[in-house]
């Protein structure tokens, strides 16, 4: 798989950085920079400072906000593809478990249906995640759900996307 981050267009590229374009005429606001090797980032909530991380690693596991520890709260990018507005859409893994998926709950459609961990399955749509350029962060819509990931005080679910800062997230 191929590997990404998002940066604001006007971030300097080391030269050769392989760049997957958005599709023409899209408005993207963000780059996806593919990688081959595994890169990890923190998934920090813009309004709280902490971190998204798993609590567990087996499916099913809620996940946690707290202080960012490299070995708990880092992620890792997929790139998949691009919305149909030029977003990119990712899936999330754990660093310390690359095969499993950052997911809603039973594939739920459902207002504060919980984000949990769960083996990653090609095309299964609570896995896909659009990536959504604010102000001042990301936000993270559910493709299936057309609803963002919101931190709570379990971990984090799924909420109608606004435009506060509870629903922006750093990598």
């Amino acid at each position: 798989p191929n590997y990404a981050f998002l940066l604001p267009l006007d971030t300097p590229l080391p030269p050769g950085t392989p760049v997957i374009a958005p599709p023409a005429g899209s408005h993207t606001l963000a780059q996806a920079i593919v990688l081959q090797e595994r890169e990890a980032s923190k998934l920090r909530n813009a309004q709280s400072g902490l971190c998204l991380a798993p609590v567990a690693v087996t499916n099913g596991s809620f996940l946690g906000v707290g202080d960012c520890r490299p070995d708990q709260s880092s992620w890792t990018i997929e790139f998949t593809s691009y919305d149909f507005e030029g977003r990119p859409v990712v899936r999330l893994h754990p660093l310390v478990s690359a095969n499993k998926c950052l997911g809603v709950i039973g594939a739920s459609t459902a207002v504060n249906a919980e984000m949990v961990i769960w083996d990653c399955v090609d095309g299964a749509p609570n896995q896909y995640l659009t990536v959504m350029e604010t102000s001042d962060g990301y936000a993270l819509r559910a493709n299936h759900s057309n609803l963002c990931v919101t931190p709570n005080d379990r971990g984090a679910s799924q909420q109608p996307c606004n435009a506060d800062n509870n629903q922006k997230w750093w990598f």
